[in-house]
């Protein structure tokens, strides 16, 4: 016997005929079986199949178009792939596609476990682990220095003049006698000299001739120590004999 119309639950009627004969007479019953349609035949009516034509899905448990087989987060309809194996979700992942990071949380490129300032975007890295990131740090690779005040190459620690006079030129007393501003080793430098001295001998003198005389003898000091040179001698004395209290 043919099978009835297509049912809207999507079950099919199928009519079943049994005759019982009696003494005198034949009756006919007719009683019905339902066979629910199965498109895919995956044993999952599609009734009740979200994927009603894809045999490898059956189940959307998040309902959010994708199959739980397929959905790497079944319960989450947020989520559906991690590409990166790493247990977060690719729309959630700042790296999908690097199973050792997950976040950012600075912006700056580098994820949270490699980034050494993971709240801090100007800075990624701490090569001496001093604490001090190294783009702010002026001793990138010594842990015991991070700043030169004075930049004059010697850390703030180690400088026992971390404010030294940096300078081009030595200038007393705002005069440029445009002598050479140079290092002299121990965080000191020509300038620092200089204006040591023009201090020592201002604070002495009594007037202004003695003070260009204490400053030029403690200049040919320097030319003996070879710490300048005597045309150089020349030039800061004559800028200390232009000053004027």
């Amino acid at each position: 016997m043919a099978p009835t119309d297509l049912q809207p639950n999507g079950m099919i009627l199928y009519p079943l005929a049994q005759h019982v004969r009696s003494s005198n007479s034949i009756t006919t019953s007719v009683s019905y079986s339902f066979n629910p349609l199965d498109s895919d035949g995956d044993g999952v009516p599609d009734f009740a199949d979200p994927f009603p034509h894809d045999p490898t899905e059956w189940a959307d448990s998040d309902n959010d178009g994708v199959g739980d087989n397929s959905d790497a987060f079944p319960n989450d309809a947020s989520e559906q792939a991690d590409s990166d194996g790493d247990g977060v979700g690719d729309n959630a992942d700042a790296f999908p596609f690097d199973a050792s990071e997950q976040a950012d949380s600075d912006g700056d490129g580098v994820g949270d476990n490699a980034d050494a300032f993971p709240y801090d975007a100007s800075e990624q890295v701490d090569s001496d682990g001093d604490g001090v990131g190294d783009n702010a740090d002026a001793f990138p690779n010594a842990p015991t220095e991070w700043l030169d005040s004075d930049g004059d190459g010697i850390g703030d620690n180690a400088d026992p003049n971390d404010n030294s006079d940096a300078s081009a030129t030595v200038v007393i007393n705002g005069i440029d006698s445009g002598v050479e501003n140079v290092m002299l080793g121990n965080g000191e430098t020509l300038a620092d000299l200089v204006t040591a001295i023009s201090k020592a001998c201002l604070e002495s003198a009594r007037n202004h001739g003695q003070y260009v005389s204490c400053t030029s003898q403690a200049f040919n000091g320097l030319v003996k120590d070879s710490l300048i040179a005597g045309s150089d001698r020349g030039k800061l004395v004559s800028a200390v004999a232009k000053y004027r209290d």
